[in-house]
């Protein structure tokens, strides 16, 4: 067996880094840090800063829910870089705490948003729509964060499928910032926020096309089902189905 080639700096040595790292592109590292904005613009007012101020009331539940989804938006970050930087095998050491993290998020976002509907949670009354009535859009979150979440276990040695379903996983949990960002800078036209929310989506798919010359068939159908719940939910939320189902789950 040929011995390991170790990354060689001016007056450093990095253990376990491969010596190509140059030919990697940057741009999981940059869509990680573009959607740790969009949650730190979301939230900052919101829940961050109340937090810091010490003026918060949230219960038990929400800064859970919040640590656990925070949590994956660092590893998020953390992931392409130890890749990047050549450290696959701690990106595999991590990316099981991974797994299990995302099924507690899966658990406790299912748990917290049915919390929220039975105490009428200002943040599910929005838009003119009632508790639960709004309640289809964290539902719907979870319904596609399991998805791509099934998905990414069955890909789990397919690096192409899996970096991108863990693109589509991230995608499904950014809604409850985007809605805030565009209560921030009053957005109100739906599809300018759907826009801001599938930038990254979009990014992926021009990327794609740049670099393979095809669009990877996980941003077809994954980036379709991603897009047609988000459009579609709304009307939903306001139909004597989803009223039955809400009333199911609430009472």
């Amino acid at each position: 067996m040929k011995p390991s080639v170790e990354l060689e700096m001016p007056g450093t040595q990095i253990p376990g880094a491969k010596k190509k790292i140059g030919a990697r592109s940057n741009y999981y590292v940059i869509i990680s840090v573009w959607a740790l904005f969009i949650v730190l613009s979301g939230f900052a007012l919101t829940y961050f800063q109340p937090l810091i101020k010490g003026g918060a009331s949230f219960r038990p539940l929400v800064h859970l829910h919040g640590f656990l989804y925070f949590l994956w938006m660092i590893m998020f970050i953390a992931q392409p870089l130890l890749v990047r930087l050549g450290y696959t095998h701690l990106h595999k050491k991590i990316g099981v705490a991974g797994l299990v993290l995302a099924g507690l998020m899966i658990i406790v976002g299912v748990v917290a948003s049915i919390t929220g509907a039975k105490l009428n949670s200002p943040t599910l009354i929005v838009g003119g729509y009632t508790a639960k009535q709004f309640l289809i859009v964290p539902m719907t979150d979870m319904f596609l964060l399991t998805t791509f979440f099934i998905a990414v276990l069955l890909n789990l040695k397919n690096s192409q499928s899996h970096k991108r379903l863990i693109v589509l996983m991230t995608l499904s949990v950014l809604p409850a910032a985007v809605g805030r960002v565009t209560g921030i800078f009053g957005i109100t036209n739906i599809f300018l926020g759907l826009l801001i929310q599938h930038g990254i989506l979009y990014s992926g798919i021009i990327y794609d096309l740049i670099k393979t010359k095809r669009v990877h068939p996980v941003y077809l159908w994954g980036g379709l089902l991603l897009v047609v719940v988000h459009l579609m939910r709304f009307p939903l939320g306001a139909s004597a189905w989803w009223a039955a189902v809400a009333n199911w789950l609430v009472d």
